[in-house]
């Protein structure tokens, strides 16, 4: 994974739909919202980077697999808060276990949540270390982001988000064995 490839080519993304990548965190506020929202800007890096469009602020609200999107992330959030409640280290370790359940809920409607979370759970324990690395620069960004009052997150969200997207493209040869033992069982 290159992940300084992946922090260039979000920023690029993110700089050509500014308006609506600032907008983002305001969806992060609302329940049912933030997951939602998540998933469909992953879904609108995706198109960017492969047809070079840029992402519109009606892309982060299409409603389509609300169930699977929704509960897909607020699993992978509880199982993150329940981490970070035990100690800071667990929580980073969860965090980069289940980092691309988003982004396979993005690439991957079709596939169930929990057969997605099996899979990146299965992925993330074969690639610990590399997705604990990920977990720590998408979270220090983040916090850095929120060291100017809270501000520096508009622009510090959109671009870790679309990092991870991109880091897991990147991996998707790695990841899809493990969703298609899932799809098996």
């Amino acid at each position: 994974m290159n992940l300084v490839g992946c922090v260039e080519d979000a920023v690029a993304i993110v700089k050509g739909s500014l308006v609506s990548c600032v907008l983002l965190p305001f969806f992060m506020f609302l329940p049912v919202l933030r997951e939602l929202a998540m998933v469909n800007f992953m879904t609108a890096v995706k198109a960017a980077k492969a047809e070079g469009k840029g992402i519109e602020i009606g892309d982060l609200l299409k409603f389509d697999r609300l169930v699977d999107k929704f509960v897909g992330v607020l699993l992978c959030e509880i199982c993150i808060g329940i981490g970070s409640i035990l100690l800071f280290v667990p929580g980073i370790v969860v965090m980069g276990v289940l980092a691309f359940a988003p982004c396979v809920l993005a690439d991957k409607p079709e596939i169930p949540f929990m057969n997605v979370f099996k899979g990146v759970l299965a992925y993330g324990k074969e690639n610990l270390l590399k997705q604990c690395v990920l977990a720590s620069v998408i979270f220090g960004f983040n916090a850095a982001g929120f060291m100017l009052l809270g501000l520096g997150i508009f622009i510090t969200l959109p671009i870790t988000l679309a990092v991870t997207y991109l880091a897991y493209e990147n991996c998707k040869d790695a990841v899809t064995p493990h969703l298609d033992e899932q799809e098996a069982s």
